[in-house]
């Protein structure tokens, strides 16, 4: 099940998997043994005018990285590791959106695959902005960097799944913290072909649309209904900033209101760290 990912097996895959007949997300796929970064590979690629729904994935990397620059435990052909590069024509304002997207993207993806059982057992949820958890472990990070030029920006929105990872490869300071597909999934491994076009068909269903209003209401009601935050007492760090309270709601362009402890209510567009208290 632990099969190589290959540019053709995943065009397969997502052909299988795709809403509509012409993909946005995954017109071009590359696959590469190791690399340092996949973020990096198409900042720099879309730097130089790639064009929008490239995609990169890579069985290893030297330095892959969360937010913050924390770097993503991820063994060589193991698990999922790819960037997109999105060129939005919606406003800058929206972009923020994009995380919460892909984190209900990634969810729709593996209802798709798992079987009720694991699902009701799993318990996905997602953790504002960026990460997608399994119970109370994280299973896969999001990470969205842009670029804004004189004429036009764009966006590499990139993804670390755990996929084919036992529990016991995890080292020691992790091993509460995080979980992998074949964890969840009763120790069964996952064909990750199969999953990356699995996930790059519902990232295209919601890429570009899920940038605009309407649509986007959508993805917000879906979005809430997964929030692992709502209700909970978190603090919040960005910068130097440190701020606690309870989350409120979700805002209309993917922000977390939050009633703060000292009074008032703030809307955090972006946060360094957040944590549940």
């Amino acid at each position: 099940m632990n099969a190589p990912l290959t540019s053709q097996a995943v065009a397969q895959s997502l052909a299988h998997w795709q809403y509509g007949p012409s993909p946005h997300v995954g017109r071009e796929i590359e696959c590469v043994s190791a690399t340092g970064s996949t973020n990096d590979d198409l900042l720099m690629a879309g730097t130089g005018g790639a064009p929008s729904g490239l995609v990169r994935f890579a069985e290893q990397q030297s330095r892959g990285r969360g937010r913050r620059g924390d770097a993503w435990v991820s063994p060589a052909g193991s698990n999922l590791l790819f960037s997109v590069l999105l060129r939005p024509a919606a406003n800058i304002s929206q972009w923020s959106r994009l995380p919460l997207i892909a984190g209900v993207a990634l969810c729709r993806a593996l209802e798709r695959l798992l079987s009720p059982a694991v699902l009701e057992s799993a318990r996905l949820r997602l953790k504002w902005p960026n990460d997608l958890l399994a119970g109370n472990r994280k299973l896969a990070g999001i990470l969205v960097e842009s670029r804004i030029g004189a004429r036009e920006g764009f966006v590499v929105l990139g993804v670390g799944m755990n996929v084919n990872l036992p529990a016991s490869a995890w080292p020691e300071p992790l091993c509460d913290e995080v979980t992998s597909l074949q964890d969840i999934n009763g120790g069964r491994s996952f064909s990750r072909p199969e999953l990356a076009g699995a996930v790059l068909a519902e990232l295209d269903r919601w890429y570009p649309a899920g940038l605009d209003d309407e649509v986007f209401s959508t993805v917000l009601q879906d979005f809430r209904q997964r929030c692992a935050l709502r209700g909970k007492w978190i603090t919040a760090q960005s910068g130097d900033s440190l701020q606690s309270g309870v989350v409120a709601d979700i805002g209309p362009l993917g922000e977390l209101l939050v009633d703060l402890d000292t009074g008032g209510r703030v809307a955090m567009v972006t946060a360094d760290r957040v944590r549940l208290v």
